[in-house]
């Protein structure tokens, strides 16, 4: 029950801009698809502090929250504080690789990795990853393919 409440409390800085993550692959890849956006994911532990920081000062950020908009925001918890599994962010964290808190993904709408970079990042850098990968619409997607 901490826990949970603990994460509803850590998602506060981020829903009080009105940005809507989603919670599982299966619904971001169906927005992904049709709103012909890439995924933005987040695979964090409650205990990580660099995860914390992200989720405090960075996701709230008005340039980071303006780049959010154009990609389709995920975010997955990999392990609560007390280092307990949870079991569909540990089946997203094999799927991906993950090697380490915090991990950010792009991924294409059929949920196929595009891009990670592991650590921290701060406004300004999310910011330019983002409006980076922005280009990476479903239309360019297709039509590498």
């Amino acid at each position: 029950m901490k826990s949970a409440l603990i994460t509803l409390l850590l998602a506060l800085p981020v829903a009080a801009q009105g940005l809507h993550w989603e919670q599982n692959l299966d619904a971001a890849k169906k927005r992904a698809q049709a709103e012909h956006k890439v995924i933005f994911l987040d695979l964090w532990a409650e205990w990580c502090g660099p995860c914390l920081a992200l989720k405090k000062n960075v996701f709230p950020d008005p340039a980071v929250q303006a780049a959010l908009k154009n990609v389709i925001p995920l975010e997955m918890v990999v392990e609560k504080k007390d280092r307990t599994p949870l079991s569909t962010g540990v089946a997203m964290a094999r799927l991906l690789n993950l090697r380490a808190f915090p991990t950010l993904f792009i991924l294409d709408a059929q949920g196929n990795l595009l891009r990670r970079h592991e650590g921290y990042l701060s406004p300004e850098e999310l910011t330019s990853m983002l409006q980076t990968d922005r280009l990476f619409n479903m239309e360019a997607l297709i039509a590498l393919r």
